[in-house]
């Protein structure tokens, strides 16, 4: 049926939405001591770890996917070159 699809569009619009609205929030109360006002690179990063796809984050903030995706590209990047916590062995004496 056409008008389901439809309607299901619309409201993974509205839930995209309300998530970013949401990992906004959030991100600023688990910042109160923040000065500066929230860059577009900030804004970007925040949303996408409230798990809003790339779209949803050009859609939010009203930009281009030429914004976007360089910023999640090189967040990634630097997300996995973090060096991870070595595990020391059990019966290390």
């Amino acid at each position: 049926m056409a008008g389901e699809t439809e309607n299901g569009d619309a409201l993974e619009r509205i839930a995209a939405s309300v998530a970013a609205l949401v990992a906004l929030m959030v991100a600023q109360m688990t910042s109160p001591s923040r000065t500066k006002p929230w860059t577009q690179q900030d804004l970007i990063i925040a949303l996408h770890r409230g798990g809003l796809r790339s779209k949803d984050i050009v859609a939010a903030l009203g930009t281009t996917r030429n914004a976007v995706d360089p910023v999640l590209s090189r967040y990634r990047k630097a997300k996995e070159k973090k060096p991870s916590r070595p595990v020391a062995p059990e019966n290390a004496e």
